[in-house]
């Protein structure tokens, strides 16, 4: 979607963007702003429409409204009244509550049948399986089709095995991106420049000159609308699992052969493969979890988290500090310290390098 693309002699198409999920709190947070602000940059430069998909049943000028009004408290970039009026003039929500309603998707795409399809699932891993099948059953899915998925993909291995594998029966895997949007933020980004262009920290980025290291990312916001899908995943699925052990392994990883996603990957992977395994000893002195309860947030009363699901025998946790190691030679008996936590004194993202102290060698006379 980007211009940038002519870089790689790459043609981009016309498309639809067709948004799942399209009235949830990431679309709403994250995906219309950001797509918004592309437009703004100009990253557009080919014909698209922007389809959202909800289940809720609502209007279009209900959809639209509350669009406009996450765009204005989201963007965060100054734009005029004719830009976002614009923007929202190019969006065709849908509604979809069964299998027959996605013959009105169907309808919608076939007027514009030279465009091809990206198909964004803003939902529940666990829902992409069901999705992908009415896609293919209804034909809504070619060989120019692409499908975005949003991390974590589901609980556990086993069941993420099992979404990847509902998946791949409606489309190839050249055509499936799986994807964490928090990679996307410029100062995670730079990471790797940081490191690996900076002769004077890659040279001491190791065991012998660093003593810890902390990667903490704080949010002073509650569970807020996402209440049924956070008390299923909490803490550790909703953050550790996915955006902090992503910067995790950016911090930790060897210098990969070139800059590009493959090698990337694949020096990520070596990282998580050296992570040491919790035992149930260390579990209870490593980790720590908690619930966040009434107080005050930024001069302001707030709710408990079991107030704010309705739920009031729940032990999901809104809170994780981890201490872990990675078993290699660079980062041998080097504790990394994972924090995460929603209802916190103040929203920041940080990662602490915090190195050993310089000790001065004892002086000592030698004869030559």
């Amino acid at each position: 979607m980007d211009k940038s693309y002519k870089q790689y002699n790459y043609e981009i198409k016309p498309y639809n963007f067709i948004v799942f999920g399209g009235d949830g709190d990431l679309a709403m947070k994250k995906i219309y702003p950001a797509l918004f602000q592309r437009e703004l940059d100009e990253g557009f430069d080919k014909k698209h429409e922007l389809i959202p998909i909800f289940r809720k049943s609502q209007n279009k000028e209900e959809f639209i409204n509350s669009l406009e009004l996450a765009i204005r408290t989201n963007c965060s970039v100054k734009f005029t009244e004719n830009e976002i009026k614009k923007f929202l003039k190019n969006i065709y929500p849908i509604f979809i509550a069964n299998e027959k309603d996605y013959d009105v998707l169907k309808e919608k795409l076939n007027e514009s049948k030279n465009r091809q399809s990206i198909f964004y699932f803003s939902t529940p891993s666990d829902a992409f399986g069901e999705i992908a099948k009415n896609l293919k059953q209804h034909g809504l899915i070619n060989e120019q089709s692409k499908v975005v998925l949003e991390k974590p993909l589901g609980y556990s291995l086993e069941s993420s095995n099992e979404i990847n594998k509902k998946v791949t029966l409606a489309f190839q895997e050249n055509q499936i991106y799986r994807i964490d949007h928090y990679l996307g933020k410029e100062t995670v980004q730079n990471l790797m420049v940081l490191r690996f262009a900076n002769n004077l920290f890659e040279s001491n980025w190791d065991a012998q000159h660093i003593d810890n290291i902390q990667i903490t990312v704080a949010e002073s916001i509650g569970v807020e609308k996402r209440a049924s899908y956070y008390d299923n995943s909490g803490a550790l699925l909703d953050m550790v699992q996915n955006h902090l052990l992503q910067l995790l392994c950016l911090v930790a990883m060897e210098p990969p052969l070139e800059l590009d996603a493959n090698d990337v990957r694949i020096e990520k992977l070596k990282v998580l493969k050296a992570l040491r395994p919790f035992t149930k000893k260390s579990i209870i002195q490593d980790s720590v979890k908690g619930q966040y309860t009434r107080g005050n947030v930024l001069g302001k009363e707030v709710s408990s988290y079991l107030e704010d699901i309705g739920k009031y025998n729940s032990k999901t946790e809104t809170f994780v500090a981890l201490k872990t190691y990675i078993d290699n030679w660079r980062w041998k008996d080097v504790p990394f310290y994972l924090r995460t936590g929603k209802r916190m004194p103040k929203r920041f993202s940080e990662i602490v390098i915090n190195f050993k102290e310089v000790r001065p060698h004892s002086s000592e006379t030698f004869q030559i």
